[in-house]
């Protein structure tokens, strides 16, 4: 519950890069993670574009705590090994090493999966 919570509080917040002074954008470019700015696909209507450069930055906000919450998750195959929950052990083997392996080799490797979440398979990530 709690990245669901921090990933809302990101998203829902409504800072924006769109301002009209340049000291304002200025001080938004030095304090955003994610520069250069996002590249906003043609296709986002233009009230859901800071949404939409909220949402590219989300593993910045919140990939940290669920690394840590998905490594704390192998005390699962624990619990299942020792019955102390009626869970079968290869499944839950299983579906704790595919979320770490997701978090741990695949997010935290590919900056294209990181920066462009709404991307397909195959297309080039080009800003």
């Amino acid at each position: 519950m709690l990245v669901f919570y921090r990933t809302l509080a990101h998203l829902s917040t409504s800072e924006s890069a769109s301002s009209s002074s340049s000291s304002s954008l200025l001080a938004f470019l030095k304090k955003s993670r994610s520069f250069p700015p996002v590249w906003v696909p043609s296709i986002v209507p233009p009230h859901l574009v800071p949404f939409y450069q909220r949402a590219c930055t989300t593993y910045d906000a919140v990939g940290s705590t669920t690394a840590l919450v998905q490594s704390v998750a192998v005390l699962e195959v624990l619990h299942s090994r020792f019955r102390l929950v009626m869970s079968p052990l290869p499944t839950t083997a299983m579906q704790v090493t595919s979320r770490i392996f997701s978090v741990w080799f695949v997010a935290a490797r590919f900056l294209s999966v990181r920066r462009f979440p709404f991307r397909k398979a195959g297309k080039r990530n080009t800003v």
